[in-house]
């Protein structure tokens, strides 16, 4: 299916040369908090249930203005097919210096995760292609086999679910890749791993998988929206790990952004 490993690698090394370089070093993690929002009851959506709009050059500003270079939001976070296409101009607006924008973009009833560069007129558009471990192994073979179209420079964008593409072991810690991935990134020369969410993923597995992809000298940084699903969950809207450590406390979190709306939520790591 896929011709020779030769030809494998050719393909990938063709992807890779035609990817846009995005080097994340200091993060805009941007999540939308549903709890807050109703215990508030201050500020407006565009849209009730998805997305941002119309918050999305403020919250671009104060990203900016706190020196992030990379803004990344939770999935959702545009809906196309009610409030029209996402410009270009409100991810960077006049007066920014941020490089980078990830952003969830629903059309046509389908959800693609649009990486926008400064440097690029259009983006380039990616979509989750599993959810769980026990999704189609075909389809997360294929997945690892085409994985150098999520590298962007030094950084991998990793969609939601797609983080279980390693495995936990039944009744240990333990954690087994055996799709190779991990050796992927290393010849790659990934070190962050950007991992934008649509909700909170209760499963205990989950730190222990960020906390392998976060082996080496590598970031994982999650980010997702709050308040979505029925039952507890963390007080905040993302994680961080690095080296197999959780650095979550690292994610300094701005104070009211968005003055109008509390809903609306940016912390700012350091990678480096």
């Amino acid at each position: 299916m896929y011709g020779t490993a030769s030809q494998q690698r050719d393909t990938e090394s063709t992807l890779e040369a035609a990817q846009p370089r995005l080097a994340a070093r200091r993060l805009a993690v941007v999540a939308r908090d549903w709890l807050r929002e109703k215990s508030r009851g201050l500020g407006k959506f565009r849209d009730a249930n998805m997305g941002f709009a119309p918050h999305f050059a403020e919250i671009a500003r104060a990203a900016s203005r706190h020196r992030a270079d990379t803004l990344l939001f939770s999935l959702w976070t545009h809906d196309a097919d009610k409030l029209g296409a996402l410009p270009r101009a409100v991810l960077f607006p006049r007066n920014t210096g941020h490089k980078a924008a990830i952003v969830g973009v629903r059309r046509n009833g389908e959800e693609d995760v649009e990486v926008w560069l400064r440097s690029r007129p259009s983006p380039v558009r990616l979509r989750q292609q599993f959810a769980k471990s026990s999704d189609s192994r075909a389809v997360q073979q294929n997945f690892v086999e085409r994985i150098s179209e999520r590298v962007f420079g030094s950084s991998l964008v990793l969609l939601c679910g797609e983080s279980n593409i390693v495995r936990t072991q039944r009744g240990t810690s333990a954690v087994s890749d055996e799709f190779g991935v991990l050796r992927r990134l290393r010849a790659s020369g990934v070190d962050v791993i950007l991992n934008p969410i649509h909700d909170y993923m209760r499963r205990y597995e989950m730190p222990l998988k960020r906390q392998a992809l976060a082996a080496s000298n590598r970031t994982v940084v999650s980010v997702w929206n709050r308040g979505c699903k029925e039952g507890s969950e963390g007080a905040l809207p993302w994680a961080a790990y690095q080296r197999g450590k959780s650095i979550t406390e690292r994610i300094r979190e701005l104070d009211s952004p968005v003055a109008s709306q509390p809903g609306v939520r940016i912390g700012i790591i350091d990678l480096r």
